[in-house]
């Protein structure tokens, strides 16, 4: 977001997010390689992967100088520290913030609800091998994804020169149509069906995904995006673990999958309602008040 301004920020950050995309879809490689090892090696395996990688971005990754960008407020020589405090007061203080944080838990909860219990669930329901089920579940749905941000990106871009909330607006129509996308899957005995509604939810549910940074540079103090947006990836991945375990206690207690995933699909409808109320400025986001320190958003 530091890069990329306003007709380009919501593309950027699709394009971004493809690579999430391709490595979410590869993950259903995971239980293909259990199958001829096990899940010990496949840990190992791709935690090495991460330690790796880290070290890539330690060399290469860096923030766009600071003279390069925008002042997000006037400058007098001396800048202050952004403190945790006041960033949190500032953030709970916007109504457009604390929706957005809802929003992102119930998504975090329909997301994981979904794509958690997929694979066992086509495992189950159609007799697909635990690799096949893996790689086909993450594959459709990662796939249509991959091109779902970029479109969405662009749209979203495009729109936004002419609507300020455009961004929202590409974001809600994904989630409704990712809603009715999910029901077919979760009740239908016929797998041709289910595999067709996988790259549907597949390309519209990251419809959020890459706007929602975006969105938050619009509605929050510009010093603060970074906070934000890592209060909403925790909020969401918190909400989404939590997901995953009750739906394992469900199990247990004899409830269906479908029970679960049309449950997720609710979830859904609730988003698409709580970023209706999510009320943009009209006019461009006034700077913030005083010096600052760059901000390093990241995706969400």
């Amino acid at each position: 977001m530091d890069y990329h301004r306003q007709n380009t920020r919501s593309l950027a950050n699709g394009i971004h997010l493809s690579g999430v995309m391709v490595g979410s879809g590869l993950g259903g490689l995971g239980g293909w390689i259990a199958e001829r090892h096990n899940w010990p090696f496949v840990f190992e395996f791709f935690g090495v992967l991460g330690i790796v990688y880290s070290l890539v971005l330690l060399v290469l990754l860096r923030d766009r100088p600071a003279a390069a960008r925008p002042a997000a407020g006037p400058v007098d020589g001396a800048v202050s520290r952004v403190r945790l405090g006041e960033a949190l007061a500032s953030l709970f203080r916007s109504k457009g913030f604390v929706l957005a944080l809802f929003f992102w838990g119930f998504l975090g909860f329909s997301s994981w609800a979904f794509i958690g219990w997929l694979p066992s669930y086509l495992n189950e329901r159609f007799g697909m091998s635990q690799g096949e089920a893996g790689l086909t579940a993450l594959g459709y749905i990662y796939s249509a994804g991959l091109v779902g941000t970029i479109v969405s990106g662009a749209w979203a871009d495009r729109w936004s020169r002419s609507r300020p909330g455009a961004r929202l607006w590409v974001a809600t129509i994904g989630v409704l149509m990712a809603a009715p996308a999910v029901v077919p899957v979760a009740n239908t005995s016929v797998l041709a069906i289910a595999l067709a509604g996988l790259p549907i939810y597949g390309f519209v549910r990251p419809f959020p995904d890459a706007n929602m940074v975006p969105v938050m540079c619009q509605l929050i103090d510009t010093r603060y995006v970074a906070t934000g947006t890592g209060l909403l990836n925790m909020f969401g991945v918190m909400v989404g673990g939590a997901t995953i375990y009750i739906g394992g206690a469900l199990r247990d207690a004899q409830v269906s999958v479908s029970t679960v995933f049309n449950c997720g699909a609710g979830g859904l409808l609730i988003c698409a309602l709580l970023l209706r109320f999510i009320k943009p400025p009209t006019t461009a986001r006034p700077a913030a008040t005083g010096p600052t320190l760059p901000s390093r958003p990241r995706s969400a």
